[in-house]
């Protein structure tokens, strides 16, 4: 499968973006041309590049990163974003420049919104809990902005607009760019306990003639991940037929502080049992320093949870936070200690397909070189 040859052992990379969190300079080729010969340096063979800032988390940047064809997006592409203007479009030399160094290139999608999605996909939902309040929301003493921002992110799975909204955004790009290896994909999820918007409401009484407060906690748990699964089955059909041979993975599997791992993924939609359904290539464990002392164990109780499906583990090394998404600070050690528990892992368990180191642009120099000496230290070499 793509990049993954048993023989060769698992593959590193970075997570990147064309403009989540660039700062104020714009980002263009020369930046991914000089990442793509350090990678080659540092022994990376796959990079997973964001095609669009959320600004619920980045103030500066917010929008679709590429230059979109399909008239309902247009409203919602970033004018910040260099690879967004048909004039100084990068991505394509890029994908080309990538091929040339065996470096293969996946695009990450989101199943989430953005700030004017309810005007250009009329009716759209988004996931509610009980009081009616979305999933998503800003912190306290945000303005009006990220208020809103953040508001827009919590697209449902159960909503038609939803659904339309992420195909039209998917199969954009994938038209757009053919020469790609693979896409990642972060959610389609419900929030923990169930979704109470109208048409999640519509589905699960068609569906189960209950409601979230008749049926039954085992019957939610089976009916929200019949939903996700259905969904990402349908994202799978529809991405082939741009692109057939395209690597697909998921983002899921997470150890919260409870430790209760199948309780939370069943909480989201994401039972191990539906998503194995669902016929992805492999999965996208979260590992973002939560657990300190205890990442590694809890690390491998995740991979033992997504069995028997391969693995590539999303590794946040950026030493701060955005806002609004507060994690612990990584420094060099943390992040050696890491890519050293998670070599000895891949020794034991061949699903162990990999590490995606995020988010590339937000990385400091000494966690940035702790990543390659720990993969020049798997592999038996020094850095480049």
């Amino acid at each position: 499968m793509g990049v993954w040859k048993e023989s060769e052992g698992p593959v590193f990379g970075w997570t990147t973006c064309l403009n989540y969190e660039i700062g104020p300079a714009p980002l263009g080729f020369d930046h991914f041309r000089r990442l793509l010969d350090e990678m080659e340096r540092g022994g990376m063979r796959m990079v997973v590049v964001m095609m669009a800032s959320e600004g619920a988390f980045d103030p500066l940047h917010h929008g679709l990163a590429w230059p979109v064809s399909r008239e309902p997006l247009r409203r919602l592409v970033d004018p910040t974003a260099v690879n967004a203007d048909p004039r100084t479009e990068f991505f394509g030399r890029f994908l080309d420049a990538a091929h040339a160094k065996g470096i293969e290139v996946f695009i990450e999608m989101k199943f989430l919104g953005l700030d004017g999605v309810e005007e250009a996909y009329p009716g759209i939902g988004f996931t509610v809990d009980a009081e009616g309040r979305r999933s998503t929301r800003a912190p306290d003493g945000a303005e009006e902005t990220e208020r809103r921002r953040a508001a827009s992110l919590p697209i449902c799975c159960d909503s038609e607009p939803a659904v339309r909204f992420f195909m039209d955004k998917m199969l954009d790009v994938l038209g757009r760019y053919p020469a790609l290896d693979g896409m990642v994909l972060e959610h389609p999820s419900y929030p923990r306990g169930s979704c109470r918007c109208a048409s999640t409401l519509r589905r699960l009484l068609a569906d189960t003639g209950k409601t979230p407060e008749t049926a039954a906690p085992e019957e939610l748990v089976r009916w929200k991940a019949m939903r996700i699964r259905d969904t990402l089955i349908e994202i799978r059909r529809q991405a082939r037929r741009i692109i057939p041979g395209l690597q697909l993975g998921f983002y899921t599997g997470f150890s919260p502080e409870d430790g209760d791992i199948r309780g939370f993924q069943e909480g989201r939609g994401h039972s191990i049992e539906a998503v194995r359904e669902a016929g992805w290539d492999f999965l996208m464990p979260y590992c973002e320093g939560r657990h300190r002392d205890r990442e590694d164990l809890e690390l491998e109780r995740v991979v033992e949870y997504l069995s028997p499906m391969p693995v590539l583990v999303h590794a946040v090394i950026r030493r701060e936070s955005p806002r609004g998404y507060p994690l612990p600070p990584k420094d060099p050690a943390y992040v050696a200690g890491l890519v050293a528990s998670c070599a000895a892992l891949a020794r034991r368990e061949p699903r162990f397909r990999g590490m995606c180191f995020f988010n590339e642009v937000r990385v400091p120099p000494d966690n940035r070189q702790a990543a390659y000496d720990g993969i020049a230290a798997f592999r038996g070499g020094t850095p480049g």
